[in-house]
């Protein structure tokens, strides 16, 4: 399961957000009784900067799992069209012709990504 967790600035995190991950743990216990493997698991994600949220997930036993780290690069222009190998074309999905192939695809590209189901 997945909690997106968001308190408006101009209350408090604290308080708010420990009901809410409250309700959260409810809802996990609830898919934990209907979930045939025995265990379910809650993610989130927090920006760096929200020093407020992560404090209120460590309050509440939430441990950091991973961190995401986003790299900028700023161009004056965009960068030449590399060269493409023999047989090799970009163009937009078709809908319906290349639903198979784009999702077969993204689970080879997936298949080893942590949590990945």
């Amino acid at each position: 399961m997945t909690i997106n967790l968001h308190v408006h600035p101009n209350h408090d995190v604290q308080a708010i957000g420990s009901h809410l991950l409250r309700w959260a743990d409810q809802r996990e216990e609830q898919a934990l009784a209907a979930s045939p493997e025995g265990s379910v698991v809650l993610l989130s994600s927090v920006d760096g900067r929200e020093h407020a949220k992560q404090q209120l997930f460590a309050t509440n036993g939430y441990a950091v799992a991973r961190y995401f780290w986003q790299m900028v690069l700023t161009m004056d222009s965009p960068p030449p069209s590399p060269p493409l190998p023999d047989g090799i074309v970009i163009r937009t999905h078709s809908v319906g012709e290349d639903d198979r192939a784009v999702y077969d695809t993204i689970e080879a590209a997936f298949h080893d990504h942590w949590r990945h189901v």
